[in-house]
């Protein structure tokens, strides 16, 4: 083959040059030979076409509009109101059940419940401390109509049983919620006792007046007698305990909402052999009058 003649054989490599898509028109059909074109749309939520419009002004001016009309919206507040009390406690329950519970935790510094908000996004109460719920929520309490379902909707959400998985989680949750909020609650479990964070996390739960139990699982003194045991756990829960006795008018009733895990977790005492073991009945009896005695010393 002579220098500089091409191989028969070779094949080209530049490319051809794309072409854009062609701009969809009309076309002639087969019916009275009228032009026509198949439109798709798609929407969220289920829509109507009523009319198609020639524009007369502005930057489409000789343009035809396509006029839709979205679905009416489900009148919900024209129902009976035990009607929507009814549905909204259904929808507001945690794990599709009344009976369940709203587990809420930090992570990654967010306090959130996840089993409250998986596969429910949608929820009118979504658990978690962000600036952009607060927001969002505001916009809904500022409608009419928003702030009616809302303030039905609350005492439904927030009289569940709560569990925080614990007490940091207890006062960043309840740090920004309203006194109006606080005292709706009756039923809060805290998995675990953090002495960092015990003392904040009582305080704001004081405003919760409202409280018929209040379950700590773990951690509130692991190696101690109920002596020693009370004292430490007074100077945390003095403040939270009086105001529940002077919201409900009676010495013990801030003690009375208080129940402990029964394991060593969360009361123990060094036995002679090293190891420790859980209070017995008659030492978390102790425990709970020595409370009581010394709450308005």
């Amino acid at each position: 083959m002579a220098k500089g003649a091409k191989d028969p054989k070779s094949k080209a490599t530049t490319a051809a040059p794309s072409t854009p898509p062609p701009t969809p028109t009309t076309k002639i059909g087969p019916i009275n030979n009228q032009y026509e074109m198949l439109l798709k749309l798609h929407a969220p939520h289920q829509f109507t076409f009523v009319d198609s419009v020639m524009l007369e002004e502005g930057v489409h001016a000789g343009h035809m509009a396509l006029v839709l009309r979205p679905a009416r919206p489900f009148q919900f507040m024209r129902l009976p109101e035990e009607t929507k009390r009814d549905i909204l406690r259904l929808a507001l329950a945690p794990e599709g059940y009344l009976a369940g519970k709203i587990l809420v935790a930090t992570k990654n510094n967010v306090v959130a419940s996840k089993n409250y908000a998986e596969g429910k996004k949608d929820r009118l109460g979504f658990m978690r401390v962000s600036k952009t719920v607060n927001q969002a929520a505001q916009s809904l309490v500022d409608d009419s109509n928003g702030r009616q379902l809302y303030l039905l909707s609350r005492p439904l959400l927030y009289g569940n049983h709560f569990k925080f998985d614990d007490t940091t989680t207890l006062m960043n949750f309840l740090s920004v919620r309203s006194l109006e909020v606080k005292a709706i609650f009756t039923n809060i479990e805290i998995a675990t006792y953090k002495k960092s964070s015990s003392l904040a996390a009582l305080q704001t739960l004081a405003d919760c007046t409202n409280l018929r139990r209040v379950h700590i699982s773990t951690g509130v003194n692991l190696n101690a007698t109920p002596e020693k045991a009370a004292k430490a756990f007074l100077q945390d829960a003095g403040h939270f305990l009086r105001s529940m006795s002077n919201a409900r008018g009676g010495v013990d009733a801030g003690v009375n909402v208080l129940r402990f895990g029964r394991s060593q977790r969360c009361f123990g005492v060094k036995e002679s052999d090293g190891e420790i073991r859980a209070w017995n009945d008659e030492e978390r009896d102790r425990f709970a009058d020595l409370l009581k005695a010394d709450l308005f010393k």
